[in-house]
């Protein structure tokens, strides 16, 4: 029971002064945990200290490696699997840990958050905190921290205008970057019968449009197709209804769309 209670405490039991709370952690946060490396040195207890290391392994498993020390001394070597998800919109996970029936861990489910090198575990009610220290080299990740990039697609809107008349149409394109964040891009055209605007744009998770043109042109978006650089079709709805001043975004992640 007393090995339990140290596992308990070198992995839960972690100091919660961190220097990301004063401004010192000035590494952006990563998008994904992927091929990451995070480690913990535990405080010594009666002469025993163990040193962890989280190994995210690609984006679904997770494993923890124990080194417990006496006196310096290596005198345990254990390894423990289990999974977790992470949602980098608002920078929690969750690791699901394999507890061998509960005998290990007090809680076989724990809750996280991570800002810049920081990774701080939540734990019954408790605050504690891993320093990340690299890159796994036996991970299997797609989409690591270290490799996430732009992707380019093409977006092309159409509909229908007045035929009586052409007017100025201003169409702004929006793409998000690594950040999350959205950017934009304008591009001036006119309205016609038949309207069709299209732009390539370099996009981490988000593309979109939004059109301003007179209310007298009497111009209605009905058709958004996006394609990918190889020119699959990622989206096409020919039955929407954008009308002046509205917002169309596509979010990769979810394959969804909003008109706002």
């Amino acid at each position: 029971m007393k090995q339990i209670y140290l596992i308990l405490i070198a992995f839960f039991t972690l100091l919660s002064c961190s220097s990301d709370d004063n401004g010192n952690n000035q590494e952006e946060t990563p998008l994904s945990l992927c091929g990451t490396e995070w480690n913990y040195i535990s405080p010594v207890v009666d002469g025993y200290q163990q040193d962890l290391l989280l190994y995210f392994l690609n984006d679904n498993d997770v494993k923890l490696i124990l080194d417990g020390f006496r006196n310096g001394n290596l005198v345990d070597e254990e390894a423990y699997e289990g999974t977790y998800s992470y949602n980098s919109s608002n920078l929690e996970i969750t690791l699901n840990t394999v507890c061998n029936g509960g005998s290990i861990f007090s809680n076989c489910i724990l809750t996280g958050k991570v800002n810049g090198r920081k990774l701080r575990v939540e734990n019954d009610g408790d605050s504690f905190e891993y320093s990340r220290v690299g890159n796994t080299v036996d991970g299997d990740c797609l989409e690591s921290s270290d490799s996430i990039q732009l992707r380019e697609y093409r977006i092309r809107f159409s509909g229908s205008s007045t035929p009586n008349q052409q007017y100025p149409l201003t169409a702004t394109f929006y793409k998000s970057n690594l950040n999350g964040n959205l950017e934009s891009e304008t591009i001036m055209t006119t309205t016609n019968t038949d309207i069709f605007v299209v732009n390539t744009l370099a996009t981490f998770d988000k593309i979109g449009f939004k059109y301003q043109t007179e209310s007298a042109s009497q111009t209605v978006i009905n058709r958004v197709e996006i394609y990918d650089g190889s020119n699959n079709v990622v989206f096409d709805d020919n039955n929407l209804s954008i009308n002046i001043g509205q917002t169309f975004i596509y979010t990769f992640s979810t394959a969804t769309h909003s008109i706002d």
